[in-house]
This record gives structure tokens, C-alpha cells and sequence, in this order.
């Protein structure tokens, strides 16, 4: 099921099917399940983390190539929901393979969907390895803590576009990945916030940390509609006056707004697919989450609280970021006058489908059916592990 368990079977089992596709189905950072240069380097990052007697540099290492993985998870799961929830502007996609995700008809096969899948268990691998090197090394607790932290942000975005999915949380052998079933979605959910509350409480926690796991926190009550824990979360977030917004040229030049971001002036080799470049990338600074869309949550949280006057100041010190004109009062229209904002703002940043699925407007402004508001199971992980169905519908 994860990547590892189908390099392995690859390298175990050669068969037909395993031969690399036709070049034009794949651009130079998507296709790394038939690159043997890829697949040579997971492995050599598995064998890496797989000691108990790493050196401190050694740890240090495999967090930044945990950190890098999480990067390639980032670019690809931009660029798909970015295209799928049709928040991309640039009307000519770099790559043909791209315009099925564009017109929501993704079928099994794609392979980029394929490959994101891959990314998102390869990323949430490396972390799990992390836990192992660092548990019960006090030196090191903060990694581990990071590294929960991410390893639910990947949840959570897995979660977002497939709906249940399996969920790992220790190194697996071949013979038990390949019969690994799905885990729903609330159950996910719940050892996601178990996990991010023991976060919270451990007293090795940096400021930085601590409010990415609140952040997390509140994208899984948001998802729920557990407006009251949410508006609890966004109080936190907003109290801690560590954030500010960016002005509008400054947002992806600098981290003033950032709660967790990529430097790509410091880490070059990082996002260097053709479609992330051409689609998703805005600047130096590649942030996983930002203090705009803290606020804009807030404001949607607001808005179901029946708090019209906060919901209108969050919403509304965007718009003045902006240089929109501020609304003056709430209507039928103020959650898709949020959800434009959301767009203009957060467009191919990873979380415009999810507010549009939540608020119930997917349908209205993509005009999908329901049981397209997730993906495909990809092909490759269905002839693989016989314990997974395919999502309804395709």
C-alpha cells in the first residue's frame, strides 16, 4: 500500500505492467515510480533511517530528506487540487495529462494521481522513521513532534481528496501493507487531534510548532463543523499576535505572514516540476499555511456562529489588504463573497476545495457531481492490495 511496499514489489515481481508510460503523460518531477534514479534514492533514504544508532547529523539529515519528501507532497497536491477545484487562472496547462484533472474526469489510471498517492505515504513514511530515531532521545523531541505535525497535514489532505483512506503509523512489511484496508475519515480524524493535542502539552514544543499544531487543529474542526472548538483554535492563533497580513507584493517574498513555508532561494532544488512551476508557484516563499487563511477561516467560523460582526472583520481586513471595497453588512451572498476571496487569495495553495465542499458550494461552482467531491483510487494501489475498493462512481 505505501511506497515502499510497491517498490518492493516492483523490485520483487518485474513484470509488464511496471515498464515506464509514454513520455507525454509525465513531466520531469512526476514520473518516479518507473525512475530507477527515484526509486534508488527512496531506498537509500529507508535503509538511512532504518538504524537506532544515528549521530546526531544523521538525524538531522534524515529530517531534512523527510522535509524535502514533504515538499514533493506539497508541489503535486497543489497542483491537483489547485486544477481540480479550478481555482488556476492560466488558461494553457504546460502539460496535456493535466486537462482531465482540469475537467474533473480523472480516471484510475492517471498517473499523476497515482504519484501523489506515492508522495503522500512516502512522505508520511520518512516521518514515522523519524519517531523511531527520535523517541526516547531528549535532544531530539522536537522532531518528533514536527513530525507528527506533518504526518496529519498529510492526513488531512489525503483525507480531503480520496475520503478514506488507510491510515500507517509504523514501518510495514510487504505481506502487511499489501492487505491494509481503508480507515474512515472521522476515525482518522481522531488520531489525527489525539496526536496533536499530546503535542500541545509536551513541554519540548517551539512557539513555531505549537502554532502549526494549532493551525491543524483547527483545519480538522473546521472540516467537522465543530465551530465552537475551531473559533477556540482561530482565538489562539490571533492572540498570539505573532502574525500579521503581508502586504500584497510582500506575501511571497518574505515569511511575514507564514506559519510554516519553503525558501526556495535557500533550498533551490526544491519544487522543480514544470507544473508546479508554471501553475503553482508564486514566489520565493512556498507556504503550507499562512495567517490569511487563518483569517478567513475565522471568518467563515464566525459566519456559522451567527457572529456577524466578526465574520464581516475578518473578511473584511482581507478585502483591505486587498484594496477591495469592505462589505458593509451580511447577506445570502456573504459565503460566496468569502469563497471568491478564498480563491483570489489561496488559489492553488491546497485548501479552496475543502472550503468549498464544507460550505456546500462544489457542486454550484464546479458543477460536480456528488460523488466526484473525491478522486479515484488510483489503479496502481487497487492491483496491489486486493482490501481497498474503489470510491463510488468510477
Amino acid at each position: 500500500m505505501t511506497a515502499v511496499s510497491l517498490i518492493n514489489l516492483i523490485r520483487r515481481h518485474p513484470r509488464q505492467g511496471w515498464v515506464k508510460a509514454s513520455p507525454a503523460q509525465h513531466d520531469d518531477g512526476v514520473n518516479a515510480i518507473s525512475n530507477m534514479r527515484n526509486v534508488a534514492a527512496e531506498e537509500k533514504i529507508n535503509q538511512s533511517l532504518s538504524s537506532s544508532n544515528l549521530d546526531e547529523g544523521s538525524i538531522r539529515e534524515a529530517f531534512k530528506s523527510a522535509m524535502s519528501g514533504f515538499a514533493n507532497f506539497i508541489e503535486l497536491y497543489y497542483v491537483i487540487e489547485g486544477l481540480y477545484s479550478h481555482s488556476n487562472r492560466i488558461e494553457r496547462l504546460p502539460n496535456s495529462y493535466l486537462i482531465p484533472i482540469r475537467e474533473n474526469n480523472i480516471p484510475p489510471h492517471l498517473q499523476q494521481i497515482n504519484e501523489l498517492w506515492r508522495r503522500s505515504y512516502a512522505s508520511i513514511h520518512r516521518f514515522i522513521r523519524i519517531k523511531g530515531l527520535c523517541k526516547d532521545r531528549k535532544e531530539f523531541r522536537v522532531l518528533d513532534l514536527a513530525s507528527s505535525i506533518y504526518i496529519s497535514y498529510i492526513y488531512h489532505g489525503l483525507t480531503e481528496l480520496w475520503g478514506d483512506v488507510p491510515y500507517v503509523d509504523t514501518p510495514m512489511e510487504i505481506s502487511e501493507s499489501m492487505n491494509i484496508t481503508r480507515t474512515g475519515m472521522n476515525q482518522i480524524k481522531e488520531i489525527s487531534v489525539d496526536s496533536l493535542l499530546h503535542v500541545l502539552n509536551d513541554h519540548a514544543i517551539t512557539p513555531q510548532y505549537f502554532d502549526l499544531a494549532i493551525g491543524m487543529l483547527l483545519k480538522w474542526e473546521l472540516r467537522s463543523k465543530n465551530y465552537k472548538e475551531a473559533k477556540a483554535y482561530t482565538e489562539k492563533l490571533i492572540g498570539t499576535n505573532r502574525y500579521q497580513l503581508a502586504k500584497m507584493n510582500e506575501i511571497f517574498s518574505t515569511e511575514r505572514e507564514s506559519m510554516g513555508s519553503f525558501d526556495t532561494d535557500k533550498e533551490p532544488d526544491a519544487f522543480k516540476s514544470i507544473d508546479f512551476r508554471e501553475l503553482g508557484k508564486k514566489g520565493r516563499y512556498v507556504h503550507y499555511m499562512r495567517y490569511t487563511e487563518i483569517l478567513l477561516m475565522a471568518s467563515e467560523i464566525y459566519y456559522h456562529l451567527s457572529n456577524k460582526e466578526n465574520a464581516l472583520h475578518f473578511l473584511n481586513m482581507i478585502k483591505h489588504r486587498n484594496g477591495q471595497t469592505a462589505l458593509s453588512g451580511i447577506d445570502t451572498d456573504f459565503i460566496p463573497s468569502m469563497l471568491a476571496e478564498w480563491k483570489n487569495d489561496l488559489g492553488m495553495e491546497g485548501s479552496y476545495f475543502s472550503a468549498l465542499k464544507r460550505n456546500g458550494f462544489a457542486g454550484k461552482l464546479i458543477g460536480i457531481p456528488e460523488y466526484k467531491m473525491v478522486l479515484p483510487i488510483p489503479m496502481q494501489e487497487l492491483a496491489v492490495n486486493p482490501r481497498i475498493a474503489q470510491n463510488a462512481g468510477y
